[in-house]
């Protein structure tokens, strides 16, 4: 009955694609023992006029099959995964880079690095951050927003089909990593929405929350992008929140960055033991000495610099405080944590309304840096085009000034030529004038006819 349903919302939902003139459908078909349990069709849209059929059908399609459950019993090999949340600048990267010392696959699409920004790479898979991203804006959300995504807007991209595609792509990553790691930052705002898709799946997941000081993270964001101390700070405890809100009942461990740069051999024991994995010993040794650079880390703070900072407060010193004791293992009852996420979550939503005046604001700021940028380049363009104009302007200059020396050389040449003319004329004068000229006159006459009569006679 479920099949026979199946093939035949699959066979209208191609036929009318085709009808359209959509050019791209792939299906990724997943049986179980009783029935067809998904058809996943992932349509590219050419046509913006009916994306609001689109989405229609395919939100009747996703909550007709996906959101039925895998069948878990059916399950040969269970994948598992180790997920990195945590914030920017958290030392998220280092983490997942030590994961492959305990033998887990980070897939081979990962994002180089970039010289400055991380300097070591980013360790950060390519497919799910550009998923990622797309997700973000697709909510008109981005990293560095303060506005809290709320359950309607995960409910939107479910409607877009961003869920199925997110299912496949996990299922893609660990068709040949029975053990797969990845990280991306973005996954702690969206962290409801990929535990669903991983609840789906039915994979055996395993978190790490990346944490670091937070005047640590500011400093490191200002510098890289220019964002301010309160900013970062909000932006610190969005993360945390979110994450801690979705990690309760699960498996997972709380890491802090400045530990495992002082103490890597530990901080990542401590990963193995709780994930039950084994560390290689070898490459734990070409972790340390290849890629834990001491220099990429400008500065450490303490717990004391924190309560004594006069621009943060008594919200980030709570969560700091709890963070802190879970990365040493000093466990905190599922209860107790929950209270406390839920206590916090109620003060991020008290600040959302300024949240979003805050982004609008933001934007604005970046419209105006954007477009003083866009001046300032135009300026730039024109300064250079009137440099090279002078430039060439100076070269004719040059050339004219050759020529004008050209030209009174020439002079100077004609000059001494008619005077060298008009010596030789006075010169001509002179004999012309003279007693001998006067008296040799007779002579020459006589010799002048003598030519003419010699001429004739030829």
């Amino acid at each position: 009955m479920h099949t026979r349903r199946g093939l035949l919302v699959f066979r209208f939902l191609i036929t009318y694609f085709k009808s359209v003139g959509y050019e791209k459908i792939s299906v990724f078909i997943l049986f179980d023992s009783d029935f067809l349990v998904i058809l996943l069709v992932e349509i590219v849209l050419y046509f913006t006029r009916q994306r609001y059929l689109i989405s229609l059908i395919s939100q009747i399609f996703f909550e007709a099959y996906l959101l039925k459950p895998m069948d878990k019993s059916n399950t040969l090999v269970q994948k598992r995964l180790i997920v990195v949340l945590g914030m920017h600048r958290c030392g998220t990267s280092a983490i997942t880079r030590g994961l492959q010392v305990m033998g887990v696959h980070l897939g081979n699409r990962l994002m180089p690095l970039v010289a400055g920004n991380n300097d070591k790479g980013f360790w950060e898979d390519i497919d799910i951050n550009a998923l990622n991203v797309e997700m973000l804006n697709a909510l008109n959300n981005d990293w560095h927003h303060l506005s809290l995504i709320k359950q309607e807007d995960l409910e939107l991209l479910k409607r877009d089909g961003f869920f199925i595609r997110a299912a496949e792509l996990v299922q893609q990553k660990t068709v040949n990593n029975p053990l797969w790691g990845f990280k991306d930052p973005r996954i702690s705002r969206l962290f409801p929405f990929w535990k669903e898709v991983f609840n789906y799946c039915n994979f055996d997941v395993s978190y790490i929350l990346a944490v670091r000081h937070p005047i640590s993270v500011a400093l490191s964001l200002a510098k890289r992008n220019g964002i301010d101390m309160e900013k970062s700070h909000l932006l610190w405890l969005i993360h945390l929140i979110k994450s801690l809100s979705g990690l309760t009942g699960c498996n997972y461990i709380v890491v802090d960055y400045d530990k495992l740069m002082q103490d890597a051999d530990q901080e990542l024991n401590r990963i193995a033991e709780k994930f039950n994995l084994k560390i290689n010993p070898a490459e734990l040794e070409i972790f340390k000495s290849e890629f834990l650079d001491p220099n990429l880390r400008h500065a450490v703070f303490s717990y004391d610099d924190l309560m004594q900072h006069d621009r943060t407060s008594d919200f980030l010193r709570d969560v700091f405080t709890t963070v802190m004791n879970l990365s040493v293992d000093n466990q905190i009852e599922d209860v107790e944590l929950q209270r406390k996420t839920e206590k916090w979550e109620t003060e991020l939503e008290k600040l959302n309304l300024s949240f979003i005046m805050a982004d609008k604001a933001f934007k604005h700021v970046d419209m105006v840096h954007q477009q003083l940028a866009e001046k300032e380049t135009l300026i730039l363009k024109e300064r250079e085009e009137k440099e090279d104009k002078i430039k060439k302007l100076s070269e004719s200059l040059k050339k004219a000034d050759d020529l004008t020396a050209q030209i009174d050389l020439l002079n100077q040449q004609l000059i001494e030529k008619d005077n060298l003319i008009l010596q030789e004329k006075e010169e001509k004068n002179k004999i012309q004038t003279s007693i001998s000229w006067q008296v040799t006159k007779p002579l020459r006459y006589i010799a002048k006819l003598l030519r003419n009569i010699n001429s004739k006679r030829h």
